[in-house]
């Protein structure tokens, strides 16, 4: 992870590995980021084991003008969540391990 005082993007998650869900973060209740987190290269159970590649919530994700590219696990390439996902503003490419649905920008 890296911080800074900007206000642009100011967490960039980045190569990480985990065995189980959540390659970068996994809460069990709700996760809300806002100021333009990065999510980039971040793997959950080896990309076929785990749900998900970046994120994975017990309950509700928010994420505010997001980035997120190659994110990989067996369900949710970028984020896995138990209830709702709201992206506002964000930018998601296509995720390996996301064969039911895609992530598109909202605008």
């Amino acid at each position: 992870m890296a911080f800074g005082n900007c206000f642009g993007q100011c967490v960039v998650f980045f190569g990480n590995r985990a065995v189980g869900n959540g390659g970068a973060l996994r809460a069990l209740a709700n996760i809300r980021l806002l100021n333009g987190p990065s999510f980039l290269n971040n793997t959950a159970g080896g990309g076929t084991t785990a749900d998900g590649g970046a994120i994975f919530a017990g309950n509700t994700v928010f994420l505010s003008s997001s980035t997120s590219s190659n994110n990989r696990a067996r369900n949710g390439g970028a984020v896995y969540a138990v209830s709702d996902i709201t992206f506002k503003r964000a930018r998601y490419r296509q995720q390996p391990g996301c064969p039911k649905w895609r992530l598109w920008p909202t605008r």
